[in-house]
């Protein structure tokens, strides 16, 4: 808590926390901790909610999942004005219509495509040098991928899916378009994480801690059970 109270007390304008993610198989110079405790899921929650309420007690506001505002910062008044955005490097006051990355491994959003740069330096090199792109894969989303990024972003940033405004946008009644996702949605309506109402689905304060496994429940290319949709995200 010490660094915490240090950090609160310089004030600044905007706070991210996030939970350490430890990828030794991915990335060598972690394999040094393979040895080491480290907290497990109940220790990460307990310290993520000290956290969070240390910084709430300091007059900051939650924004979404993971980030913290003062109140007069354009982050927080986004979040009143329904304008809070999220990208796959966190929230941003508004939508970008395209996003370019720059740099190894970068990732661009160009209207409904995705495209990532090499992360090898001499391949990312010797594309400029060519006039090339330095991209190793991309993809082009289908409509369902759409769909979906949408309603992920709205749970994220919102808290709630307005069904209404999903009909308007993509001409489809959500309780049809995701039957199996409700199913799944019902088991954290019975624990109090959500309320699956006739015209929103609003996540409660209970659930807004869990907020990145409810939105797990949206994406398809997840192959999770409701069994293990808790423990994967803290």
């Amino acid at each position: 808590m010490r660094t915490l109270e240090q950090v609160a007390a310089m004030r600044p304008d905007r706070i991210a926390i996030y939970s350490y993610a430890h990828l030794s198989s991915r990335f060598a110079h972690q394999q040094a901790l393979d040895p080491l405790p480290r907290p497990g899921t109940t220790e990460k929650y307990a310290l993520f909610a000290a956290a969070r309420n240390h910084l709430v007690e300091a007059g900051y506001r939650p924004i979404g999942m993971d980030h913290f505002a003062l109140p007069g910062d354009e982050l927080a008044r986004s979040l009143d004005n329904r304008t809070l955005h999220r990208n796959f490097m966190g929230y941003t006051v508004r939508q970008a219509p395209d996003q370019i990355g720059f740099g190894l491994s970068a990732i661009s959003e160009v209207s409904n495509c995705y495209a990532q740069n090499t992360k090898d330096p001499d391949l990312y090199h010797s594309a400029l040098e060519r006039g090339d792109l330095p991209v190793e894969r991309g993809m082009r989303l289908s409509r369902d991928d759409v769909i979906r990024r949408w309603a992920i972003r709205r749970l994220m940033c919102a808290f709630e899916l307005d069904l209404v405004q999903a009909t308007a946008l993509f001409g489809i009644n959500c309780n049809q378009y995701f039957s199996a996702e409700c199913v799944l949605l019902e088991a954290y309506q019975a624990e109090g994480m959500i309320d699956l109402g006739p015209e929103y689905w609003r996540v409660t304060p209970l659930g807004a801690p869990f907020i990145r496994n409810i939105c797990m429940v949206f994406d398809a290319y997840l192959k999770s059970s409701s069994k293990t949709l808790y423990s994967r995200t803290i």
